[in-house]
């Protein structure tokens, strides 16, 4: 087995769980699937932020707490 990532369990500002890991120079965001309607649907959807997209972030004065959580 190899490993690829690590997750830390965060909370979002409106108290949704999510988890919050790092891949090369981009971030993962990994959360339930809360619209999920049948067991064909998936349990948990991965998002990765690239790099350029958090120094846009970081340009506009945004500071991480204050991004609503994608999804």
């Amino acid at each position: 087995m190899i490993q690829i990532a690590v997750f830390y369990k965060r909370q979002s500002k409106n108290d949704r769980v999510y988890y919050q890991g790092k891949l090369g120079s981009g971030r993962l965001l990994l959360f339930k699937n809360d619209k999920k309607e049948s067991e064909k649907h998936p349990d948990l959807i991965l998002y990765i932020v690239p790099e350029n997209q958090k120094q846009e972030q970081r340009d506009q004065g945004e500071s991480e707490s204050e991004r609503d959580i994608p999804f």
